[in-house]
């Protein structure tokens, strides 16, 4: 359940910053094309490289929850080749 939501919410959040990373590119290549200048800046290469904590922990229900879920999906796909 938890890996659901967790799916989910970095499916919504990459699918917005796709649709917005190809709307600046769109109207960056319509003034290229068409002769006006472009002021819209190009976004930092580095905005989301964070610092990395080597020493952090896992949550236990996580790693439960993802492993239910494994053996679940491992035993639908096995019983559906008998039908």
């Amino acid at each position: 359940m938890i890996y659901e939501m967790i799916k989910s919410f970095i499916h919504f959040a990459m699918r917005k910053t796709l649709t917005s990373v190809i709307s600046l590119i769109k109207n960056m290549f319509w003034a290229e094309i068409n002769g006006f200048p472009c002021d819209i800046p190009l976004p930092n290469p580095n905005i989301y490289i964070d610092d990395v904590d080597s020493n952090a922990s896992v949550n236990p229900e996580l790693y439960r929850d993802v492993e239910i879920e494994t053996e679940a999906r491992h035993n639908m796909k096995k019983n559906a080749r008998w039908l």
